[in-house]
């Protein structure tokens, strides 16, 4: 039997369509689950034996135990949330997955979170610099309309009336 079947859960979109659930319901009759792809960000809630879980990095069949788990490439990886997510599964009862972690996986360091959220702040800033500049420039518009408009209902009494009146609003 050279020629195993493969199956590959794949999401279309960005999440949300339960790509570990079914993960999870297939990992029993399954040789290897591999997370190929995403952050510590992205996740799976599943609900088993040992309770519900909220995987960010690990793949979902660490809790099975014929399983080889591995955490693949295009994964950003971080350390810390991987002890953390490890520390937990142990903390309720789950026993010691196995599991390889590529030597291609992107580690996420410390110092990538605090340039993202410096880019992030900086992002922020300059739409808020933005919004500024254009409620200034809105308003500058309105009070030009206003002018113009004013300007468009000076009421015609007398001719000298009107042009003091004319003379008086060309110089707003």
């Amino acid at each position: 039997e050279f020629c195993k079947m493969v199956k590959a859960i794949v999401g279309a979109n960005w999440g949300d369509e339960g790509k570990g659930k079914i993960t999870d319901v297939l990992a029993n009759d399954s040789d290897i689950v591999i997370r190929f792809q995403g952050g510590a960000n992205a996740g799976h809630t599943i609900v088993n034996d040992y309770g519900k879980f909220a995987l960010h990095q690990l793949p979902s069949g660490v809790f099975h135990q014929n399983i080889t788990n591995i955490i693949g490439n295009g994964v950003a990886f971080s350390v810390e949330n991987f002890v953390k997510e490890m520390a937990h599964l142990k903390d309720r009862g789950v026993p010691e997955p196995n599991i390889i972690i590529s030597d291609r996986a992107q580690i996420v360091m410390p110092y990538h979170l605090t340039a993202t959220r410096k880019s992030v702040s900086a992002k922020i800033l300059l739409v808020q610099q933005r919004a500024v500049s254009l409620r200034s420039i809105l308003t500058s518009i309105q009070k030009s309309v206003s002018r113009l408009m004013n300007f468009m209902m000076i009421p015609i009494h007398s001719e000298r009336k009107s042009d003091t009146l004319l003379k008086s609003r060309m110089q707003l």
